[in-house]
């Protein structure tokens, strides 16, 4: 038995080591419709600081999901404020979810609300629903 555990636990961990070589290889990250090399990270950090609203959200979108990142809800509300406040509706919807529980912001249904009617004047489905 002892035997059969030892195998099971050297197989696992080859695999990890194995996909963990091949991540580091490839320096990617998948962050939902986008893929956000370790190298570009860099120049999304410099887009989003330059005040493009995409790579605001993403990066938002990367620091609530902990994509890539750490998962810092408070850098995720940052980031996402400033590309709702341009009008990006996917920016303007997560900050809703943001405020409606909690999350990196005070808890705040009248400003969820806000948001929400926001993005969903812009035609995002998952506000109007």
């Amino acid at each position: 038995m002892k035997l059969i555990f030892s195998l099971l636990l050297n197989v696992m961990l080859s695999i990890f080591l194995v996909s963990l070589a091949t991540a580091q290889e490839n320096k990617s990250i998948n962050v939902s419709e986008a893929k956000v090399s370790v190298s570009s990270f860099d120049s999304l950090l410099k887009d989003a600081k330059g005040g493009d609203d995409k790579a605001q959200y993403f990066l938002g979108f990367m620091y609530e999901k902990g994509e890539g990142v750490l998962k810092d809800s408070t850098k995720a509300a940052e980031w996402l404020q400033k590309s709702a406040e341009q009008g990006n509706a996917k920016a303007q919807y997560l900050l809703g979810i943001m405020h409606a529980n909690g999350e990196g912001v005070p808890k705040d249904y009248s400003k969820a609300a806000g948001w929400y009617q926001k993005a969903a004047e812009q035609g995002n489905a998952d506000a109007q629903s």
